[in-house]
């Protein structure tokens, strides 16, 4: 049995930083310790994972400083799985950012070059434009230059779609299927008379 504070933490791949920042305490550290003795996962980067979705999971926004803080956390466990890449992404998915954070958030030097939060990133600052604004035809410019299926998925599902947006999709959706639906949604009474 691991029993000080110390050994706990080295055990999973955590360092004090995450206790002064709060995503583990020290009960929460315990709990998790007992979890991993009668559990099958001996993986301790799902530990470490685990304690980040919930911390987040009781935010609802971030300050610039808790943020900073949350990025500099290191994975420091024998499994050798960094996971910065990963609490990155689960800040991103879980709308806790501004649009500025994101931004900033890109300009990190280990997230620059990382395609996946590059694009959860844009995707998110889109949403947000979109949920704020509508779908204008600058947010809709800003969905073309993006060329992402996912996005132009969710144009295809918006209430203020319009047929020019549609005919673009039709001709230069980022697949043969989004440019189908687009085809098909463009003959209905909807946008025929549009």
């Amino acid at each position: 049995m691991l029993k000080t504070l110390d050994a706990r933490l080295a055990h999973f791949g955590y360092t004090h930083e995450w206790l002064r920042v709060g995503v583990i305490t020290e009960s929460g550290l315990a709990a998790q310790l007992s979890e991993f003795e009668a559990s099958d996962d001996k993986n301790k980067e799902h530990y470490r994972c685990a304690a980040f979705l919930q911390y987040i999971k009781g935010l609802t926004a971030v300050s610039d400083s808790v943020l900073n803080s949350l990025l500099e956390l290191t994975d420091v466990g024998s499994d050798g799985c960094d996971l910065r890449h990963n609490r990155a992404m689960e800040l991103v998915l879980g709308d806790l950012l501004t649009d500025q954070q994101m931004t900033r958030l890109l300009e990190r030097p280990n997230l620059q070059e990382h395609q996946c939060v590059r694009r959860a990133v844009d995707r998110a600052i889109i949403r947000l434009r979109m949920h704020a604004e509508g779908l204008t035809d600058e947010v809709f410019s800003s969905v073309c230059d993006l060329n992402d299926q996912v996005m132009q998925l969710l144009v295809l599902d918006r209430h203020d779609l319009r047929r020019n947006h549609l005919e673009w999709i039709s001709q230069h959706g980022h697949n043969r299927a989004l440019r189908n639906r687009s085809k098909t949604m463009l003959q209905s009474r909807k946008f025929r008379s549009a």
